[in-house]
């Protein structure tokens, strides 16, 4: 009972409690020209950095240059950052033109190591 006092004094909503989130997937490029070159190299795709207000589920949206909310109720199906690793590693999975494709966490012994940084990545309104 303590806990439930608590929760509502912090307006937390208790799991199973309130509106659901609706969640969004974006999905790998899977069409390429037909005179897309094949390469002999492996390619390793390391973990994607991004700054904190982008490392998130939540979908953000900018008003301004300065100024980074969320949508409410609106989830990615991950975090930003791990989902465009994992949209760059099927993509060029999907290609078909290299030879092997992976994440830092596989231990793929590569000749190409692609380091990805996420400055931003967000829906853009005015106000």
């Amino acid at each position: 009972m303590a806990v439930l006092g608590l929760a509502a004094a912090c307006d937390i909503a208790l799991p199973g409690t309130g509106e659901r989130s609706q969640l969004y997937v974006l999905t790998p490029k899977s069409t390429y020209p037909d005179d897309l070159p094949k390469v002999d190299w492996q390619l390793l795709v390391e973990q994607t950095t991004s700054p904190a207000g982008l490392d998130t589920q939540r979908i953000a949206v900018a008003y301004s240059q300065i100024e980074l909310d969320y949508f409410a109720r609106s989830n990615w199906t991950d975090r930003a950052p791990e989902m465009v690793l994992r949209l760059m590693v099927e993509s060029f999975e999907n290609s078909g033109k290299i030879i092997a494709v992976g994440r830092d966490a596989i231990g793929l012994r590569s000749n190409i190591l692609l380091k990805t940084e996420l400055r931003e990545f967000q829906a853009e309104y005015d106000r």
